[in-house]
C-alpha cells in the first residue's frame, strides 16, 4: 500500500493533467483515505472506551467484595448459622466459588494473547479483594458467632425461673434455666469464694440464703456466681458482677461452653477445700437486671455486624482508591 502511495505521488507530479492515469490514481487515493479514516476512528473509540472500562472495573472492585463480605459475614455470624448450620456452610461455599471464578477471569486475562493492560490489573485487583473479603468475613464472623450470637440465642431458648430458694432447690430442678431470680434474702457467700487459674483466673462464689451457708452446716451447693479475672485465686476475694449490691439476687446463665469446664474445676477445688458437694452446678453471671444483660447481648450482636461491614467497606474504598492512583501512572 505504501508503494502504491509513492507511485501515485510521483505520477501526479510528473503528469498532473493526465486524465486517464489521474482517474486511476484518484480511485486509489480514495481507498487510502477511507482506510486511514477507519483506523483513526477505531483508535479514537479505543481511547474513549479504555478509561470507561477501567472505571467500571474499579467500581466493581468496591461493590462485589463488599457484598461478599456482608453476606458471608451474615451467614457465619448471625442467626442463620445458629438455626440452620448447613445453610451457613452452603452460602459461604457458594461465595467461595464466586471468588474462584474471579480468579479464573484474572488468570485468563494474563494468559490471553491480546494483552488487556489496565483491564488485566483490575481483574487481579478484583480477585484479590474478593478473596480478602471472603477470608475476613469467614474469620470475623466465626468470632462474633461464639462471642455474641451463640450466647444470645442460647439464652433465648432457655427458661426463666423466679423465687428459687438456693437452700431448698438444686441444680437438677432448673437445668433449663437461662435466668434465675432467687428469693429475697439470697446473696453471695463471699467468704467461701475461690478461684482456679489456667492463664486466666476463673472465679466462683456460692449463692446462699442469708443466715445459712457453708459455715452453718449446709453441705450441698449448686448455684454459683462466676466471673473471669475478678479474683486473685489465692484468697476469698471474689469481685465479679454486682457482688457489692445487696439488692441483687438474680443471675444470667453462663452459656459459654469453653469457659464452663474451667468453672467446674474451680467448684471442684471449692468442694475439696470446704468439704461440700456440687452435684449439678449452675453457673450464673450475678446481675440485678437480667433483661438488660440479655438486651446488651443483642445490641452487641447487631452492632458487631454493622461495625464490621462498615469497617470493611472503608478499607475497600481505600484499597481501590490507591489502586486507581497507581493505574493512572502505569
Amino acid at each position: 500500500m505504501l508503494r502504491g502511495c509513492e507511485q501515485f505521488v510521483c505520477k501526479l507530479f510528473r503528469d498532473p493533467c493526465g486524465l486517464a492515469e489521474n482517474a486511476y490514481y484518484q480511485a486509489h487515493a480514495s481507498d487510502l483515505l477511507d482506510h486511514a479514516g477507519g483506523v483513526t476512528r477505531s483508535l479514537l473509540k479505543s481511547d474513549v472506551k479504555k478509561p470507561q472500562k477501567v472505571q467500571a472495573g474499579l467500581a466493581l472492585c468496591i461493590v462485589l467484595p463488599s457484598l461478599i463480605f456482608a453476606l458471608v459475614y451474615y451467614a457465619r455470624a448471625m442467626w442463620v448459622r445458629y438455626q440452620y448450620p448447613w445453610l451457613s456452610v452452603g452460602i459461604a461455599t457458594w461465595f467461595f466459588l464466586m471468588v474462584l471464578f474471579t480468579g479464573a477471569m484474572a488468570l485468563g486475562s494474563c494468559l490471553s494473547k491480546n494483552k488487556t493492560g489496565d483491564s488485566g490489573l483490575v481483574s487481579f485487583l478484583l480477585f484479590f479483594t474478593c478473596l480478602l473479603a471472603w477470608a475476613a468475613a469467614f474469620y470475623t464472623g466465626d468470632i462474633t458467632f461464639h462471642q455474641y450470637t451463640e450466647n444470645y440465642y442460647g439464652l433465648m431458648r432457655l427458661n426463666t425461673y423466679r423465687s428459687v430458694d438456693p437452700q431448698k432447690s438444686n441444680g437438677q430442678q432448673v437445668m433449663d434455666a437461662g435466668v434465675i431470680e432467687f428469693t429475697p434474702g439470697s446473696s453471695l457467700d463471699l467468704r467461701h469464694s475461690i478461684g482456679f487459674k489456667d492463664g486466666d483466673v476463673y472465679c466462683v462464689a456460692p449463692v446462699m440464703k442469708n443466715g445459712t451457708g457453708i459455715g452453718h452446716g449446709q453441705t450441698h451447693v449448686d448455684f454459683w456466681a462466676v466471673g473471669v479475672n475478678c479474683c486473685s485465686g489465692k484468697a476469698a476475694d471474689f469481685s465479679c458482677g454486682e457482688y457489692k449490691m445487696a439488692s441483687t439476687r438474680s443471675g444470667v446463665r453462663l452459656v459459654n461452653d469453653d469457659q464452663r469446664q474451667f468453672f467446674r474445676l474451680a467448684v471442684q477445688k471449692a468442694e475439696a477445700q470446704y468439704n461440700i458437694q456440687a452435684t449439678n452446678p449452675i453457673f450464673l453471671h450475678w446481675i440485678g437486671t437480667p433483661s438488660e444483660e440479655v438486651n446488651a447481648l443483642y445490641d452487641d450482636y447487631i452492632g458487631s455486624f454493622i461495625k464490621n461491614v462498615f469497617g470493611f467497606v472503608c478499607i475497600q474504598l481505600f484499597i481501590v482508591a490507591a489502586a486507581a492512583i497507581v493505574f493512572a501512572f502505569v
